[in-house]
């Protein structure tokens, strides 16, 4: 007399929901990874930007060697700064006055003075609409008779981190941070 005895088949609640449970955290983490590889892809949008914008100003610099090139030129220390704060997209600080005042050289000849001013605020109008929170300064060294006349291009930006986890990134999650492109040029 032997008596078989049947034992239900199938997956009990419990089996189930921790089924769910590990599944959620799969997904979870899933999430996660595409935030950042978006962050991520955001930031080095951004950073590519910042290094057009300088690259164009030295051209810009390069293109006007009777301002930018020339050592008895007024420019030996801040040629230009701007912060995206200003109400204005124009040169906020200078050395050489003329620079603050831009005519429009687009429509006929200039000095080069006047190129420099122009080329400087359309650079700063278009540093305004492609950064986010973006600042500039274009610093110029005196020269001697062994350094050239070198010129610092700096662009900065506030960039959003976030972080995988709360250890990295101060233990915020997410922070604003401000980061500089520096850029030194020979014009």
């Amino acid at each position: 007399m032997n008596k078989c005895l049947s034992r239900p088949s199938g997956f009990s609640m419990i089996e189930v929901m921790v089924a769910l449970i590990v599944i959620a955290i799969a997904l979870f983490g899933t999430a996660k990874m595409q935030a950042l590889g978006i962050n991520s892809s955001h930031n080095s949008a951004v950073r590519s930007i910042a290094a057009l914008q300088a690259a164009s100003m030295a051209a810009a610099m390069r293109a006007n060697p009777a301002y930018w090139g020339n050592s008895s030129s007024p420019p030996p220390t801040t040629v230009a700064s701007y912060s995206y704060s200003s109400s204005t997209n124009a040169v906020t600080q200078t050395t050489d006055s003329t620079l603050s005042s831009a005519t429009d050289c687009g429509a006929g000849a200039c000095s080069p003075q006047q190129m420099a001013a122009y080329d400087l605020s359309r650079w700063i109008t278009s540093l305004a609409a492609a950064l986010p929170a973006g600042g500039a300064n274009v610093a110029c060294a005196v020269p001697s008779s062994t350094v050239p006349e070198t010129c610092t291009i700096e662009v900065d930006w506030i960039e959003k981190q976030v972080s995988a986890n709360a250890l990295t990134s101060g233990g915020t999650g997410n922070s604003l941070s401000r980061f500089s492109y520096k850029l030194i040029v020979q014009p």
